[in-house]
């Protein structure tokens, strides 16, 4: 009989280092006008493979108190499952929760089809501190990244 083991592994900072944080640039986040709809847009860039994504996706907007409604999973980046990405709380384009998962296979973890390790990190973006925010014609509010900025997201866990 085959057993597989899941390994759960909790992080704490300082004390983990071999995986390399994420990096998020040209970061962008658009909120339209009225009841309209939320727009995030970002590459992310996962060090450790040396490979990076493409992540956007369009939030409906609360008819009731104009809320976002946030996903109740991961998106994928760019189609590719192995890139995934969600909002986990959101205020406004200004204040919200980023959190990013990222599997690929390594055999380091196991032999397959146990090879698979996912990590996760999570990143609070506030306005000021890593988007800077205005108002263009006919939207509510627009924030983004400054050009050639990254944003790191601290990985948090892993799972193999």
């Amino acid at each position: 009989m085959l057993l597989s083991t899941v390994l759960v592994l909790s992080l704490v900072q300082g004390i983990f280092a071999a995986w390399q944080d994420f990096r998020v640039s040209k970061l962008r986040a658009v909120a339209c006008n009225g009841f309209g709809r939320t727009s995030v847009k970002f590459t992310f860039d996962d060090p450790n493979t040396n490979q990076t994504a493409g992540c956007e996706a369009d939030f409906a907007r609360n008819g009731t108190d104009g809320a976002i409604v946030l996903p109740d999973s991961y998106l994928s980046c760019d189609n590719d499952p192995w890139f995934g990405w969600t909002l986990s709380e959101f205020e406004s384009v200004r204040k919200f929760t980023l959190e990013l998962r990222r599997s690929y296979r390594d055999p380091s973890v196991g032999d397959p089809p146990q090879d698979i390790l996912t990590l996760f990190g999570e990143r609070n973006i506030t306005g000021g501190e890593d988007t800077r925010c205005w108002t263009p014609p006919r939207r509510a509010l627009e924030c983004s990244t400054p050009a050639n900025s990254t944003v790191i997201v601290l990985v948090t866990s892993a799972i193999a």
